[in-house]
């Protein structure tokens, strides 16, 4: 009995590590997390102690040493916090395979889980352009590339109705910035605290971080290096408007802190180490333009730590793969996960898409600050992401009285739904309606005013056919006179007939076939601060694991009402797939106060059970349609979920993952 419980929860975990099977991660690291008050155990047991035998040396340290331990389990809503103090890194000094280090690590009960260290990378697209003078995007005339993304994303009026405030904060994760960039400078948050004197004067464990920090270098200057990726994302999220200069941020009052994560060979290191700096000074918003396909479960508890604990919203891109496909951090639960469109609020090509997806912003074609100057941001959702920072920004100063996940629902809930938009294929006619219309034209060539002619007739003088025209041509002389008048000689080409044609294009739905995908539309900035309080709805389930039992399949979890209570809630559930079907389409739920969280058990009849057919394929991953009913209104959340997971030979503690 107890082997076929540790298969039932070896299905739950596997969810998120099997996404990540395809994903590069750090040689020679391992991660992993000590369960509550067994650390002491753990490093004096023969499992560690063994690592230098059988793997060779290695140097053991906290991963994030600045982390604080919650002092109770809930927040104020309800909502379990994480403690991070307790995970580790071990770096080998030669030559390891990580997966068997991390099979052996987890051998251990004291262990909460132990996996590798993914890689990284920003969500940008670049393009080839050749040295041509005018094909440089640096050599445009006044039709080429500008700032278009305020007028799409309504901007103008938003900052009509707030400018944000100085004492926002956004944080920038990314390569670094420009610090003495004309447009940049005026926006950076300065640290008063901590002023530059080789002392750390606040006391946070960061000497002289004045102006932010570089975790790859671990000093206190975020110059950026070789790439000025994290100086285009700090432009879009923050550049100094208003000053007859360069471009605007979307944050406009809003300050930002550079936290470079790039060392000088351009990888991105200690990524998550940025995350909880942004967390433990309390900043109100983190950009993340970077992330990779693995799912790390660090990863998530840094996202909670960041969110549950500290109350930050974090903002992160979705990926540029052009695929149905997660990416972390974007995926992970409780971030605001960004997908790019383009000009025309079409997905941009290359932009990923996915049920995690929270909401889209423009990414293609548009100016921002660089490397002491001003650049193109090509593409990517690197750039779509920090409009959506920015503008956070202004909400959160705007409702102060909002949480973090609060400010991500009003932001989901304002988007412009861009799923059913639409434009015409002039180059694909697909119907022709033809009329056949019998008719002649007539034109005047020549007019003569003659004061004698006293009579009014028309006489055809003569008629010749026309080859070339196809058509009789007429000499006719009319005279229209009482006591003086016009005389005409006019030429008649009269057709005995033709078609006239009504053509129809095909209309192109270009987002239709991404329904539910690119998040609830395309980010509207005005909107969101003017939105009536009456839509204000939002109720969403997370934390979803699968237990699997032969031929059914219990899905429990979360569920959080964020905004304006429900009354009489219910949930319907619906899937289209041949080999699951669902055991009850409607669930009665409970009323939920604004901000309320509970559980959802299939036990206590709150969950969701599903039926899977014996001839389920391995590793089938189905796509629910949940939807939220009560006395106010509807609204819609899709989840996708492994039901019949294969077995990955990798373990976590006493559990088969």
């Amino acid at each position: 009995m107890k082997r076929v419980w540790a298969i039932v929860i070896a299905l739950v975990f596997s969810i998120g590590y099997l996404c990540a099977q395809e994903a590069e991660y750090e040689r020679n690291v391992v991660i992993f997390k000590v369960k509550d008050g067994r650390a002491s155990t753990f490093f004096k047991s023969d499992i560690y102690s063994s690592l230098e035998l059988l793997y060779g040396s290695f140097d053991t340290r906290q991963e994030f040493p600045d982390a604080i331990k919650p002092e109770k389990e809930y927040n104020d809503y309800g909502m379990r916090m994480v403690d991070i103090s307790a995970i580790y890194r071990v770096s080998f000094h030669s030559d390891v395979n990580v997966l068997d280090v991390v099979r052996h690590i987890a051998k251990s009960n004291d262990i909460a889980y132990v996996e590798p260290l993914y890689v990284v990378r920003l969500f940008e697209d670049s393009e080839y352009v050749p040295n041509d003078y005018y094909l440089s995007p640096n050599h445009t005339n006044g039709s080429g590339f500008y700032q278009y993304w305020p007028k799409n994303v309504h901007a103008y009026e938003a900052w009509n109705i707030s400018k944000g405030d100085t004492t926002v904060v956004i944080g920038i994760s990314d390569t670094g910035t420009d610090l003495e960039h004309e447009d940049l400078v005026g926006n950076i948050k300065i640290n008063y605290d901590d002023v530059p004197d080789n002392v750390d004067n606040d006391n946070d464990g960061y000497v002289d971080n004045f102006k932010g920090w570089d975790f790859a270098l671990d000093n206190n200057n975020p110059q950026l290096g070789l790439s000025d990726h994290g100086a285009i994302v700090s432009g879009i999220a923050s550049a100094v408007p208003d000053n007859g200069i360069g471009v605007a941020g979307a944050g406009y009052n809003c300050k930002f802190v550079p936290l470079k994560i790039m060392n000088n060979d351009t990888v991105l290191v200690n990524v998550y180490n940025s995350i909880v700096y942004a967390a433990n000074h309390h900043f109100d918003v983190l950009n993340c333009s970077w992330g990779g396909p693995g799912y790390q479960k660090m990863g998530q508890d840094v996202i909670n730590y960041a969110v549950i604990n500290n109350d930050v919203l974090v903002v992160a891109a979705a990926g540029n793969d052009g695929k149905d496909e997660r990416f972390y951090p974007a995926s992970y639960d409780n971030v605001l996960s960004v997908a790019a469109t383009d000009i025309n609020d079409r997905k941009w090509n290359k932009s990923s898409y996915s049920v995690t997806v929270d909401v889209s912003a423009p990414g293609t074609g548009f100016v921002s600050t660089g490397n002491n100057g001003y650049t193109t941001a090509w593409a990517g959702t690197s750039f779509a992401c920090p409009i959506v920072a920015g503008g956070a920004g202004i909400i959160r100063s705007y409702y102060p009285e909002y949480n973090a996940l609060q400010i991500a629902e009003l932001i989901r809930r304002s988007a412009d739904n861009i799923d059913t938009i639409s434009y015409f294929n002039r180059d694909s006619i697909v119907s022709i309606d033809s009329v056949f219309v019998e008719y002649f034209d007539s034109i005047s060539v020549d007019s003569i005013w003659n004061d004698h002619l006293y009579s009014h007739d028309s006489i055809s003088v003569d008629s010749v056919w026309s080859e070339e025209e196809q058509a009789y041509v007429y000499d006719t002389v009319h005279n229209e006179v009482f006591v003086g008048g016009y005389e005409y000689d006019t030429t008649h080409i009269g057709e005995f007939a033709r078609y006239e044609y009504d053509t129809i294009y095909e209309q192109i739905f270009p987002n239709i076939s991404y329904t539910g995908l690119m998040g609830t539309g395309r980010f509207n900035m005005y909107r969101a601060l003017t939105i009536p309080e009456s839509a204000l709805y939002s109720t969403l389930v997370s934390d979803l694991q699968v237990n699997r039992y032969d031929d059914i399949a219990d899905i429990s979890g979360r569920i959080t009402n964020f905004l304006n209570p429900r009354s009489g809630l219910r949930l319907r559930i619906s899937v289209e797939n041949p080999y699951v079907s669902v055991a009850d389409d409607e669930i009665e739920l409970f009323d939920m106060l604004r901000m309320q969280s509970d559980s959802i058990i299939p036990a206590n009849g709150t969950g969701i059970r599903l039926n899977v057919s014996p001839d389920a394929p391995k590793d089938l991953t189905v796509r629910l349609k949940l939807t939220f009913v009560s006395d106010e209104c509807e609204t819609e959340q899709f989840v996708d979920l492994l039901i019949n997971g294969g077995f990955v030979d990798v373990i976590a503690g006493d559990l088969l993952m």
